[in-house]
């Protein structure tokens, strides 16, 4: 009778093992994110993730997000000025913190020289970095609000060179509501 319960004992101990094991593993397994925790997470629900920061010399909690000049919008320009940003840790991934940084109104300094061309209302969903480098971000619909050819390649190049300040990103994917940006 001792042996069955050293073998039931055994088993259970495997068991609880390995379930603990696996649980830790992120539930979408190429990415090494996980969401964020905010009040604004129906909203801003930009994944964390285990990779470092690594925007040149950058200090840990500032990134560089690129936006407009005012004359450069006005020109249909899609030379973009990368303006150093204190980067909220809550994010997680501070690309993800920068994307967002986007989307907020600039501080009052920045304002009055650069424009961000997303428009008013523009909420990052998700964030992703898979393991080859590709960072898919996925923005709610307003992403999506009428625009010229030209501010849409704006808000593109916006996008993708905030997001290529992070060595580890090699190539971005923009999607909205889970499709394929346009």
């Amino acid at each position: 009778m001792n042996k069955k319960r050293l073998i039931v004992l055994i088993l259970v101990i495997i068991a609880v093992w390995y379930f603990a094991v696996h649980d830790r593993k992120p539930a979408q397994a190429p990415t090494t994110t996980s969401g964020v925790a905010n009040e604004e997470a129906k909203y801003h629900n930009a994944p964390q993730s285990t990779l470092a920061l690594s925007g040149g010399d950058i200090e840990e909690g500032k990134a560089r997000v690129h936006f407009f000049t005012k004359d450069a919008v006005a020109n249909c320009s899609t030379a973009t000025s990368a303006v150093e940003l204190a980067i909220d840790s809550k994010y997680g991934h501070p690309a993800a913190g920068a994307l967002v940084a986007m989307t907020l109104p600039l501080p009052a300094e920045q304002a009055e020289k650069y424009v961000s061309t997303l428009p008013s209302g523009t909420r990052l969903l998700t964030m992703q970095i898979d393991r080859d480098g590709i960072a898919h971000a996925n923005y709610n619909s307003t992403l999506n609000a009428p625009a010229t050819d030209c501010i849409k390649a704006e808000r593109r190049v916006q996008i993708e060179a905030t997001l290529k300040e992070f060595s580890q990103i090699k190539s971005v994917v923009i999607t909205v509501e889970g499709k394929v940006w346009q």
